[in-house]
């Protein structure tokens, strides 16, 4: 599959003529090699694309930290499992399972969130756990919220 980021030789972003002679931009505005997407179909693809990688269905990305030592948890996978570690590799707090963490904020969220909740779908999740959630600590004791201020 043709890699719009993989570095290319310059001859090779111009329409060489074969007589060769000088080349000529394919598009106005961009520049890429013959026979590869154009930037708008690069970009319909995006747009339709879903990213399904365990780490990247992480609704809490950014927003949970570790209790101990105060640093960013960050979505990895354990066993295929996904999880949240501490960011700071030295910490040796033990990893949260990411599914629990996720359902128990959601739970919290809904709880307190009852309209905004109805009928939102599982990508609107993540914006509104965004909006209504400064962040979340995991200690030993459970889940510490803090939220934005209405």
């Amino acid at each position: 599959m043709w890699n719009p980021f993989r570095a290319r030789p310059a001859a090779a972003l111009l329409d060489i003529k074969p007589d060769g002679g000088a080349g000529r931009l394919v598009d106005n505005d961009t520049v890429r090699a013959p026979g590869a997407p154009s930037w708008s179909e690069l970009l319909t693809r995006q747009r339709t694309m879903t990213n399904d990688h365990p780490v990247d269905r992480c609704l809490l990305r950014g927003l949970v930290y570790c209790g101990p030592c105060g640093r960013p948890r960050v979505p990895a996978l354990d066993d295929g499992r996904r999880v949240y570690r501490c960011a700071d590799a030295g910490c040796r707090t033990p990893l949260v399972s990411a599914e629990e963490t996720e359902q128990a904020v959601w739970a919290k969220v809904a709880e307190l969130n009852r309209e905004a909740v109805k009928g939102i779908t599982r990508h609107g999740r993540r914006d509104l756990l965004v909006a209504v959630l400064r962040s979340v600590t995991t200690t030993y004791g459970g889940l510490v919220f803090q939220w934005h201020d209405r």
